[in-house]
């Protein structure tokens, strides 16, 4: 999964809670600008984009392995925004429950989704789990 912060997935009463995740910030530019720039969102459009590794570079960008705090949040030290990347293991195909705060948008396998940006917390979407 891409760009989730503090998310949760949750299986009828099971309930994965996401602890840490590949970060990388400082790739997009936003604003009131005519058209953003992000590498990342790039990547994806022009069909380049890979599962990150730990170290790896987007520009003068590099992926680093962040570690949720003690409230569960993952949290990125610039405020202008980052991708998070991690998988999550399943048994078998089935349809999870995404809650996450504060982000701006989240891909679950390649299929984008509406986000929280204003962290109120109350977006919930059903996601497709693969085994």
């Amino acid at each position: 999964m891409l760009a989730l912060l503090a998310a949760t997935l949750i299986r009828q009463s099971d309930s994965i809670q996401i602890r840490e995740a590949l970060v990388i910030e400082g790739v997009s530019r936003g604003g009131r600008v005519p058209f953003s720039t992000d590498s990342v969102q790039k990547a994806v459009v022009e069909g380049t984009w890979s599962a990150p590794k730990e170290g790896d570079t987007l520009g003068s960008s590099k992926w680093v392995n962040f570690v949720a705090k003690a409230d569960g949040n993952i949290e990125p030290s610039s405020p202008g925004g980052a991708y998070a990347y991690t998988t999550v293991e399943s048994p078998d195909d089935h349809v999870a429950l995404l809650t996450a705060v504060g982000h701006g948008m989240v891909y679950v396998n390649g299929a984008p989704r509406a986000g929280d940006p204003y962290g109120y917390g109350y977006v919930t979407i059903p996601v497709d789990m693969h085994k």
